[in-house]
């Protein structure tokens, strides 16, 4: 019998009926409205997962469980990084829907959803997994990963979305209807991931204990949103000036914003003369190779793509070039694709996350990171802190790291002819790439020291602690 038929009923004990009230002052209601309503899973006896704008500003909150009783609320979540909401329940349990990590996520998978039209009524709907990928809504929320289906929302936002096995995968947040039968979906994975520390303010603001957080992502929200978001930490560290600009550009306190840049660990990564000779027999390149490291996740905004169109001009210039893409991301299959599209082959290699990394990265010629948005570039710190100089696009928080000409060569972003120039200039002068590389050794070392980020957030802690 076909599973997708089946399935449905076992998890519909696990879906529950919202209905949110948001006061009419709240700077969401002119965008959501003052009354919305939505679905929810249940991912423990007494909590529920739902999409997070469902839940923002709420001052009333009514759930009906699919036995039609009504159940207590005790707290509400809405978490603006990922987009989910999460709900605390009073009363007797109900039944979990199965998670866990899945792995096999990938187009094509067959999918279905089960939401609610109304407090009494559910419905479902099938189809499959269309694409994988980054979202970005500057208004709500960026994912690097979320889940596109075929599926066509019946019903109300929030609701899960199933595997033919019944487990859970997403949550259902966007219909795309008016652009094409498309539904968008938060991948599970994120609350499995970092259910603690993404609720954890709130719990601590339940408890009053004073809370701190990072942020280290380069990426502008819209004013009324940043300021709910980081409503209940007493401290904001920022890990470059561009976060700490953007912070504050949205309204956050000068006070509650501390600059900490993130920090390198020079005794592991260090200059290592005998890390050539791993690097060459590791991955079977040839004795004379020019050798590029790119370490970045395999998403758009790391710039892989501005990158390999500018190869091919190289490799004809520089034979012996070689590029080790490390790192991992829904982007490889395209990156892939491009690779082969362009003859790059023999040139360019996708390696993966490596746990020798630290081994490897020192016998690097040049690291080059064509990223187009960057909090700080921890990868940046930690190829300077091996002597390897670095290429890279002015984005962000890497102005901070590189001073041009002298840690490495900075140049615009997303200038692909302006980056493979850079690129060219190192590969040809090895002097300029041993002087480059030697000055950014000296500046992890004085600069980026693991002991002045401990200092920094012991100082915020003790202030928050107030």
């Amino acid at each position: 019998m076909d599973s997708t038929v089946v399935t449905p009923r076992t998890v519909i004990p696990s879906v529950v009926f919202l209905r949110t009230r948001i006061p009419a002052a709240h700077p969401s209601s002119p965008i959501l409205g003052e009354e919305r309503m939505g679905s929810g899973v249940v991912v423990d006896e007494h909590r529920v997962l739902t999409a997070h704008y469902l839940l923002l500003g709420a001052s009333e909150v009514e759930v009906v469980a699919a036995d039609g009783r009504e159940r207590a609320v005790e707290r509400t979540v809405a978490d603006h990084e990922t987009g989910l909401g999460l709900l605390e329940l009073g009363g007797p349990p109900l039944r979990p829907a199965q998670m866990d990590r899945h792995e096999r996520i990938a187009p094509g998978l067959p999918v279905f959803l089960l939401t609610c039209a109304s407090a009494g009524e559910r419905k479902g709907a099938t189809g499959h997994v269309s694409w994988i990928g980054p979202f970005e809504a500057f208004w709500e929320y960026m994912l690097d990963r979320a889940i596109m289906t075929t599926v066509v929302n019946p019903g109300l936002a929030g609701a899960p979305l199933f595997d033919v096995d019944a487990r859970l995968i997403g949550i259902v947040s966007l219909g795309l209807a008016a652009v094409g039968r498309y539904s968008l979906a938060i991948p599970l994975e994120l609350y499995l991931a970092h259910r603690a520390e993404l609720f954890g303010a709130w719990a601590c603001a339940w408890q009053r204990l004073p809370a701190v957080i990072t942020r280290r992502v380069d990426s502008r929200e819209a004013a009324f949103w940043a300021r709910l978001k980081y409503r209940p930490y007493r401290g904001v560290i920022a890990i470059s000036r561009a976060i700490e600009t953007q912070l504050t550009d949205q309204g956050l306190d000068r006070a509650r914003v501390h600059r900490i840049p993130s920090a390198v660990d020079t005794q592991r990564y260090r200059p290592d003369p005998t890390a050539r000779a791993r690097v060459i027999n590791t991955f079977g390149l040839r004795d004379d190779a020019l050798i590029v490291a790119v370490v970045a996740q395999l998403i758009a905004r790391k710039g892989h793509v501005v990158l390999f169109a500018e190869l091919p001009e190289l490799v004809r210039r520089y034979p012996q070039l070689a590029v080790l893409c490390f790192g991992r991301g829904p982007l490889e299959r395209q990156l892939r694709a491009q690779i082969a599209a362009r003859q790059l082959d023999g040139h360019v290699r996708l390696v993966g996350f490596r746990e020798d990394l630290a081994d490897l990265l020192p016998g690097a010629d040049v690291l080059v990171h064509p990223a187009s948005r960057e909090g700080l570039g921890v990868a940046l710190l930690e190829a300077l802190s091996c002597a390897v100089p670095v290429v890279a696009c002015a984005a962000g928080g890497v102005v901070d790291v590189l001073r041009n000409d002298v840690h490495g060569l900075l140049v615009p972003v997303n200038d692909g002819l302006e980056l493979q120039r850079a690129l060219e200039r190192l590969l040809a002068d090895s002097t300029l790439r041993r002087r480059l590389g030697a000055a950014g050794r000296m500046h992890m070392q004085n600069d980026f020291s693991i002991a002045q980020m401990i200092a920094g957030h012991l100082q915020v802690y003790r202030h928050a602690a107030v």
